[in-house]
């Protein structure tokens, strides 16, 4: 499951997070993974970038949260192509390992008018919710993520409003 926002400035918080941590409560292994790759310019953790350019397995990148039965993937080192990362070859092979592995996968992307790499990660996964912050995103952009979702085939399965 994507959970996605429409715009950049759209402050959507931790939601992915928790969606996790909610489906953590049930039966079966939760990997939560920060798909924003356009956010970690500074970070030196090992994560899904280092996965997918092959310097790190993701089980050695993968680590277990205090919360139930959720697991995180950070987004890793800086990436210069992002989109062109996720739309890899490798990034489908690592979704395929994955879904093995756990009952439910939860991906945090960036801005859907603002980048293309939350289409690129909704085209591959079974569902997405577009989180839109109350006051902050007109519908003219919601109308158009919701396009943009559609266009690649995704499948919304919600939307959730916030008031941060």
């Amino acid at each position: 499951i994507v959970v996605t926002k429409a715009l950049k400035k759209e402050n959507i918080g931790d939601m992915a997070y928790q969606l996790a941590v909610s489906f953590g409560k049930g039966e079966g292994k939760v990997l939560y993974i920060d798909a924003d790759l356009r956010q970690n310019s500074e970070s030196e953790q090992v994560g899904l970038t280092n996965v997918l350019n092959g310097s790190v397995a993701w089980k050695e990148a993968v680590k277990k949260a205090e919360d139930n039965e959720v697991y995180v993937l950070n987004a890793g080192t800086q990436c210069k192509t992002p989109s062109e990362i996720l739309d890899s070859e490798a990034f489908q092979d690592l979704l395929t390992e994955l879904e093995k592995e756990y009952a439910c996968i939860i991906f945090s992307t960036p801005s859907m008018i603002d980048y293309i790499d939350a289409a690129i990660v909704a085209s591959q996964c079974d569902g997405v919710v577009l989180a839109v912050e109350y006051g902050k995103t007109d519908f003219p952009y919601v109308k158009k993520a919701m396009k943009q979702l559609e266009y690649v085939g995704a499948s919304v399965i919600g939307s959730v409003i916030s008031k941060n």
